[in-house]
Parts: C-alpha cells; structure tokens; sequence
C-alpha cells in the first residue's frame, strides 16, 4: 500500500507539494522534511492524505504530475514535486483525476504529522501490518 501527500508550503508560497511513499517508509519521509525546521517553527505534515494499492497510486501521481507540468518550474530531485498552484486547484485536480480514471484511490484525511501517521495506519491496516484492510 502507498500513501499520496499534498504538502502545502512551509513557507506560505502559493505552491504544494505532491509525492507518493510506502506506508512503512511515511514516517521516515516525514521526518526527512521535519530535517529542515526546527519543531518550534514549522511541524512537517501531509495536508492532505490518500491510500491505495501501490499501482493505483503511483498512476494517479504520474497523470497529475503531466497534468500540472506547467507549473512545475524547476526539475530535479527535491524541485520536481512542487507545483505552482494554489491547493484548492490542485485539490479539485486530483479529486477529478481519482473520478474520472476510476482509481481505487481513498482519502485518508488531511494534517497528519509524524505523531498521528501510526493511528491512520492502524486505521488502514491489520494491526499496522501493512496488510490492507478491504475498502468498502
């Protein structure tokens, strides 16, 4: 099972962030973004959360990332994720995206930081195996 995040920017630029993680890695990727800020300024978190199978997921990641590459202004590891978009566009993209592909791509909330990840993956997993739970 995979995670997509929308990180908005730190900073308040009117951009966001897109990737996607493993579950069992999503704390550590957190934490590599937490790397940069003191936890008195800035606490990294996953604005807005979805979950799927790894494909689905990786699928929806890549539509959008052609999608929104016009406003992707720099290539590169760590510059390719960012969009130049406000969230609520962005939001609307992938909702649409999700709908019209007819991925079997969830919400799964949204201001998750490195402290209430392990209660959405209880949530979506047996016991935090990993092994997802069917979705309805």
């Amino acid at each position: 099972m995979k995670f997509m995040y929308l990180m908005k920017d730190p900073m308040g630029a009117n951009a966001c962030k897109i990737g996607i993680t493993s579950v069992n890695k999503s704390k550590v990727r957190l934490g590599v973004y937490q790397n940069s800020y003191s936890s008195e300024s800035h606490m990294a978190t996953f604005n807005y959360l979805w979950y799927g199978r790894n494909s689905p997921v990786a699928r929806l990641e890549g539509v959008l990332k052609d999608t929104f590459g016009y406003a992707i202004t720099m290539e590169g590891r760590g510059f390719s994720e960012w969009i130049s978009e406000p969230p609520t566009v962005i939001l609307q993209k992938i909702k649409e995206t999700i709908e019209d592909y007819h991925f079997h791509v969830y919400e799964a909330g949204q201001e998750h930081n490195i402290y209430t990840l392990d209660d959405v993956i209880n949530q979506l997993t047996i016991q935090g195996t990993g092994a997802i739970i069917k979705h309805s």
